[in-house]
C-alpha cells in the first residue's frame, strides 16, 4: 500500500474511532439524564407481569426525552394532550365531533363517553385573559407568583375580590392515564367545570385513598344559560384500581412533579433574568371549556 493511501486509511480509522467514541458518550450523557422519578417507573414497570405491562411500556417511551427523530430538539418537554369539550362556538375542533362531545387537542381523538380515567398528578394554576381574547396575557403556575413576578394575591384581577369573579381564573388540573396505560390525559376543570375537578380529589380523600388508586368518569352535563346552551364537566367515581398498578401510578405521579417542579424552577429563573419581560406564553389556548364566553383553555406540561 502506497504511504499516501496509507495515511488516508488511518485517517478515517481514527475518524471512526472518534465518531464511536462521540456516540460512546452521547449515550452515556443520555442514560446520566434519566431522573430518579423515571428509574423509578422503569423499575415499576419491569416487576409488571408481561399481559399487564403492554400500555405503559408504550407510554413510557413516550415519556423518555430522548427520541429519534427530533434532531436537536432534546429538551422538548412531553405535553398530555388536553381533552377539551366541543361548544357551539368551537371553530377548531374534529368534523365528526357534535357539541358536546370530548376531544383530544393533539390527535382530534373524539372519546366515548363516559371517559375513564385514573388521576395520576393534580395540580392549580390560574391565567387571566383579555376580553374578547382567546390567548392568556398573564398566568401563574402556583396561584401565588405570576410569570411576572407579581403577588398574585395583590392582584385587582385576582380570581375573587368581595366576592366578585374578576379576570383571572383558577384552574384545576388532572394529569390523568387511560385504564390500560397506554395514553394519558389533561383534564382542565374551569370556570363551573372546577367543582368536576376538585370533586375527584375531595372524594379520594373523604374515601381514605390516593387519587391514583381510584377509577373516575368524565362526562359532559347540557347546560341552558343566557347565552344559550353550553356543556360542562362532569366526574363521578367509578370502581376502585387495580393494586398492581399502585406502584406505576406513584412513579408517574414523580415524573409529573419533577416537570412542575423544573416548569416553576425556568419561570422564576426567566423572572430574575428579564424583569416584567416575559411574554412567551406558548400556552395550547383554544376555544371556551364550558361556557360560551371569551375566556379559554391552556396548558402547561
Amino acid at each position: 500500500m502506497a504511504k499516501k493511501d496509507q495515511v488516508v486509511e488511518e485517517s478515517k480509522d481514527q475518524a471512526v474511532e472518534e465518531s464511536k467514541e462521540l456516540i460512546t458518550q452521547n449515550e452515556e450523557k443520555a442514560i446520566a439524564t434519566v431522573t430518579p422519578a423515571m428509574q423509578s417507573l422503569i423499575a415499576a414497570i419491569e416487576a409488571l407481569p408481561p399481559e399487564k405491562s403492554a400500555g405503559i411500556m408504550q407510554l413510557a417511551e413516550t415519556l423518555n426525552p430522548k427520541q429519534e427523530g427530533f434532531g436537536e430538539m432534546e429538551d422538548l418537554r412531553y405535553r398530555p394532550p388536553v381533552v377539551k369539550v366541543k361548544q357551539a362556538m368551537t371553530t377548531i375542533a374534529p368534523k365528526a365531533a357534535v357539541n358536546g362531545d370530548l376531544y383530544s387537542s393533539d390527535t382530534g381523538e373524539i372519546f366515548t363517553k363516559p371517559l375513564e380515567f385514573i388521576p395520576l398528578y393534580p395540580y392549580e394554576n390560574r391565567a387571566r385573559f383579555p376580553t374578547g381574547s382567546m390567548k392568556p396575557d398573564c398566568r401563574s403556575e402556583d396561584c401565588k407568583t405570576s410569570i411576572y413576578g407579581d403577588d398574585c394575591s395583590k392582584c385587582p384581577d385576582r380570581p375573587w375580590k368581595d366576592n366578585q369573579q374578576q379576570k383571572c381564573n383558577n384552574s384545576v388540573n388532572i394529569i390523568a392515564a387511560s385504564l390500560d396505560f397506554s395514553k394519558l390525559y389533561h383534564l382542565q376543570f374551569s370556570k363551573t367545570s372546577s367543582k368536576a375537578g376538585t370533586a375527584v380529589l375531595r372524594q379520594s380523600r373523604n374515601a381514605g385513598q390516593k387519587p391514583f388508586e381510584r377509577v373516575y368518569h368524565l362526562d359532559t352535563d347540557e347546560v341552558k344559560g343566557g347565552q344559550g346552551v353550553y356543556y360542562t364537566l362532569s366526574t363521578s367515581f367509578a370502581e376502585n384500581g387495580d393494586p398492581i398498578f399502585y406502584p406505576t401510578c406513584k412513579a408517574l405521579h414523580d415524573v409529573f412533579q419533577e416537570q412542575r417542579v423544573q416548569l416553576k424552577e425556568d419561570a422564576s429563573s426567566r423572572i430574575s433574568d428579564s424583569s416584567k419581560a416575559i411574554d412567551n406564553l406558548d400556552d395550547d389556548v383554544g376555544t371556551p371549556s364550558d361556557e360560551n364566553t371569551p375566556k379559554g383553555d391552556f396548558t402547561d406540561l
